[in-house]
């Protein structure tokens, strides 16, 4: 049996009642935490331009458009929330082969389910669904032996490995049988797509790649229903997905889940800093090392970061030598800057990065020094292990030392964060879009999901009344 026919398989027979208690809580607090991002980046020009292209193009009235209301076919309607669910860093991450299921699992599960009418409990079923496809195909091409491989060869796995989740979430929603959710991942293949170029030089398709994950996974499903048929072979043949997007550095045995296997939306880390997952680290003891010994922005001479080597793959300055990042795609990615900023600001959230913080000469003056340091011998623990080892060493101008390692971000499963933690991080992104007694609605909807008859009241909940 090939990798497609298994993931297939598990698609077609994962059944609501099957999925623990903690996976379903996973699901909700993913919901939660995407449509937070999503509502903050209503305004964003890039969700702008893809809302506009949306409305421009008309269709079915199938599924709805955040904050705006306005229904459109469901693959557009999985594009403009995609993106505005990426329009932010802030997006949960899995560190294992570091990809971000929330902008494409979610907005394809909310479409979808808008389309098919689906209850709650089974829209809960296709998100851990779509996460666990998603992850099988990044853990193959991107983790263990292959760490970061599909990164350094410039592309963004949230988009090449997403689309197949998000096909996976339109196949179970449609009651797809095996063999159609096999040629829809076999047509997936060729949609999956996303370079990382433009966290480099600061331009906005990054943005998209959920969007375009979500949207294209939604368009393979519905043309293998209608018949178009796609190759079994899509990850692991010849001229397959693993072939033709790695160094052939990859483990095909990734895409196969074994009977005791835990599910991977388990794996899901979400963040508290809107910045790259693996910054996270040290801005957690940055935080924890000023709350224990309460120095001052003036007080400190270096910053020291020590860091897996593997890292520089999804640094904007691989060399570490810029401090000043002139836009929000390079800075959320910069290390010296999230660094400089959280220090100054105490946290690193959405306002750190816009035109004022970026052009601060106080931040960019911190950012100086801020030295980071690339550690092979961490490179390969990250790489043989689920440790994310950082080390950081705060030197005073007084010549006091501290220091604190942290092998787990805060937020991910082995230190999580908690779901008023997370609650807060939602309260705080969509305060200024929707009425708080209509995000209070929202919340308990979405904590209650299971017992929704479908996502009527849910998407009525995330409509501004101004449109």
């Amino acid at each position: 049996m090939r990798a497609a026919e298994h993931l297939a398989r598990f698609v077609t027979d994962l059944d609501f009642a099957a999925i623990p208690t903690r996976a379903r809580d996973y699901a909700k607090l993913s919901l939660l935490d995407t449509l937070g991002i999503a509502l903050a980046g209503y305004h964003e020009p890039s969700t702008h331009a893809a809302r506009c292209l949306a409305l421009q193009h008309g269709g079915d009235p199938q599924a709805t458009l955040l904050v705006h209301g306005r229904k459109v076919p469901a693959p557009q309607a999985a594009l403009v929330n995609g993106t505005a669910s990426f329009s932010h860093n802030f997006t949960d991450t899995t560190l294992s082969c570091v990809i971000h299921g929330g902008p494409v699992i979610i907005p394809a599960a909310l479409a979808m389910g808008e389309i098919t009418g689906a209850s709650g409990a089974d829209v809960l079923t296709a998100i851990v669904a779509g996460y666990e496809v998603m992850t099988r195909v990044g853990n193959a091409i991107n983790a263990g032996s292959a760490r970061m491989s599909h990164h350094r060869k410039g592309y963004h796995p949230t988009g090449t490995c997403g689309v197949f989740g998000a096909a996976a979430v339109a196949a179970k929603l449609l009651g797809l049988s095996a063999e159609t959710t096999c040629h829809s991942l076999g047509i997936a293949g060729s949609f999956a797509a996303g370079l990382s170029e433009s966290l480099i030089d600061g331009t906005d398709t990054w943005r998209a790649h959920g969007g375009f994950a979500a949207q294209n996974g939604i368009t393979s499903t519905l043309l293998a229903r209608e018949g178009l048929t796609g190759p079994t072979g899509v990850f692991d043949g010849q001229r397959g997905f693993c072939t033709a997007f790695t160094d052939g550095h990859y483990d095909a045995s990734a895409l196969e889940r074994h009977r005791d296997d835990a599910l991977l939306i388990l794996d899901t880390a979400f963040k508290l800093h809107n910045t790259a997952h693996v910054w996270a680290l040290p801005l957690d003891a940055l935080a924890a090392l000023r709350q224990q010994h309460h120095f001052t922005v003036a007080d400190v001479d270096e910053m020291i970061v020590t860091f897996p080597q593997t890292w520089t793959a999804i640094m904007d300055d691989p060399s570490g030598a810029t401090y000043a990042p002139v836009s929000y795609a390079q800075a959320t990615n910069n290390l010296r800057y999230c660094l400089a900023a959280g220090l100054h600001d105490g946290k690193v959230y959405v306002e750190q990065f816009d035109d004022v913080h970026l052009h601060n000469a106080a931040i960019l003056e911190t950012a100086k020094r801020v030295t980071p340091r690339p550690d092979a011998d961490l490179g390969r623990i990250f790489e043989t292990s689920d440790k994310a080892t950082t080390h950081l060493e705060v030197i005073l101008k007084s010549g006091t030392h501290y220091q604190l390692q942290v092998d787990y971000p805060r937020g991910s499963p082995q230190n999580p964060a908690t779901a008023a933690e997370l609650e807060a991080k939602f309260d705080a992104l969509s305060a200024s879009v929707l009425p708080s007694e209509q995000l209070t609605r929202l919340k308990a909807r979405l904590f209650t999901l299971e017992d929704e008859a479908n996502l009527d009241a849910i998407m009525t909940c995330t409509m501004s009344s101004g449109h």
